[in-house]
């Protein structure tokens, strides 16, 4: 899949066009119907399975020691290797 720069520029392109207008088509209002109809509408041969819409913001969601049921120190001391292992080391690769 390696250089197919002109299809990465249409998809730029689209992206661009999309953003430039989002003040003619995204009302506040939309938003939720929005949200409800775009997974049903985007072309894939995936099927939604409401179990697992159930399960991403019953659990997977939630934050592990809070799904635990763990203290808050449980949860900072989380959040910093979180931070400290993947999240600090993405943005900084992301910026060079």
């Amino acid at each position: 899949m390696e250089g197919q720069y002109s299809q990465v520029w249409v998809i730029l392109c689209v992206f661009y066009g999309l953003i430039a207008s989002m003040r003619y088509w995204l009302r506040p209002v939309l938003i939720p119907i929005y949200s409800v109809v775009a997974p049903f509408v985007i072309n894939n041969d995936s099927v939604i399975a409401f179990d697992n819409v159930k399960r991403f913001f019953t659990q997977d969601i939630i934050p592990t020691p809070f799904f635990r049921g763990e203290s808050l120190d449980a949860f900072l001391g989380w959040l910093s290797v979180l931070l400290n292992d993947q999240a600090l080391p993405g943005i900084i690769n992301t910026l060079l």
